[in-house]
């Protein structure tokens, strides 16, 4: 398993959650391959904050063990919990828990052009949204219009 180097880059992102917020922050090496997650909700000390700590963890170990980014968002998006709205801007409407907000934020950075995704695809203030393709494929767009199956 390679090493973490000096410095990573990253983005971190906020999810509303059952439990309150929880930021994702997805670290990649100097090729962009994300390499390590973090996982935070607001509630130090928890049994809630443990298990996502664990969940990032995990999730860290398989991506620095040479697991698809892909594949480890796919396994966690639709975990479901109850379903939390998100706030005005965010690139979904809805996540349904912890985990899927971690599938979502991988999958987020891997998005069109990477990490433009998670900095407002280029224009402030500007939308995302969740672009469901054929056999369930997702990506990021900056508008509705570009994609008819686009969910606003």
């Amino acid at each position: 398993m390679p090493g973490r180097g000096f410095a990573l880059r990253g983005s971190t992102f906020r999810f509303r959650t059952e439990a309150g917020h929880v930021y994702v922050t997805v670290n990649a090496d100097g090729d962009g391959r994300p390499v390590e997650v973090f996982v935070r909700t607001g509630k130090c000390g928890s049994t809630l904050n443990s298990l996502a700590e664990a969940l990032g963890r995990l999730a860290s170990l398989a991506l620095r063990s040479g697991a698809d980014p892909e594949e480890v968002a796919r396994q966690l998006r639709g975990i479901k919990s109850v379903q939390t709205r998100q706030e005005a801007g965010a690139p979904v409407t809805a996540v349904d828990s912890i985990p899927d907000a971690v599938g979502l934020a991988l999958e987020l950075f891997l998005g069109d052009g990477r990490q433009e995704a998670a900095h407002g695809a280029g224009e402030e203030g500007a939308e995302l949204f969740l672009r469901i393709g054929p056999a369930g494929e997702r990506g990021v767009g900056a508008s509705p219009e570009s994609d008819p199956r686009a969910i606003p």
